[in-house]
C-alpha cells in the first residue's frame, strides 16, 4: 500500500473543501455589482380597527384538557353596528370576539367562580355578565382580525 504524506493529504483535504486562504470580495458585498442589494421588510403589523354593537353572548370555553386544570378562552358575541376600518371581508351577523387573557378557574376570586357555577368548574359556562362586560350592553372595542369571523381584543 502507497504511503500518503500529511502534508499532500491537508493540502487535498483543504482544496476539496473550497478553503481559501485570502478571500477574493468582501464577504458582504452581493454577488453582480449591478444587482440591488435588498433590505429585509419588517413584519407587516395587523390592522387595528374600532367595534360598535351589543354583546349578544359571553362565552367562557375551557381550552385545558388536564384533568383537574380549568383554563377558559373567553369569547364575545357581538352583533355589530359598525367597524372602523371596515375589513375587506364583513362578517356576517354577529363577530366572535377574543379576549387575550384566559381566565383560571383556581384564580378566579370567590365570587367570580359563584357567579358563574355553584357547582365547580365544566368545560363551557354561558354568564349574563363577566368582569365588566354585561349580555345585551353596546360594546366598543379595539380589535385585529385572525379570520374574517374572529377578532381579537387589543389589551
Amino acid at each position: 500500500m502507497p504511503r500518503i504524506s500529511l502534508p499532500f493529504l491537508l493540502l487535498v483535504l483543504a482544496s476539496g473543501c473550497g478553503a481559501r486562504t485570502t478571500p477574493d470580495e468582501p464577504v458582504d458585498a452581493p454577488a453582480n455589482p449591478t444587482d440591488p442589494v435588498v433590505e429585509p421588510s419588517e413584519p407587516e403589523q395587523p390592522v387595528q380597527h374600532v367595534l360598535k354593537g351589543t354583546l349578544e353572548k359571553i362565552e367562557l370555553q375551557n381550552i385545558n384538557k388536564s384533568a383537574g386544570h380549568y383554563t377558559y378562552n373567553l369569547h364575545l358575541f357581538v352583533r355589530y353596528d359598525s367597524i372602523e376600518p371596515s375589513p375587506a371581508q364583513p362578517p356576517s351577523g354577529s363577530l366572535k370576539v377574543r379576549a387575550e387573557y384566559k381566565p383560571k378557574w383556581g384564580k378566579m376570586s370567590d365570587a367570580e367562580r359563584a357567579s358563574l357555577s355553584t357547582e365547580g368548574p365544566k368545560s363551557k359556562f354561558t354568564p349574563a355578565e363577566f368582569r365588566g362586560y354585561k349580555t345585551g350592553e353596546p360594546v366598543d372595542l379595539q380589535i385585529r382580525f385572525s379570520s374574517p369571523d374572529l377578532a381579537h381584543i387589543i389589551p
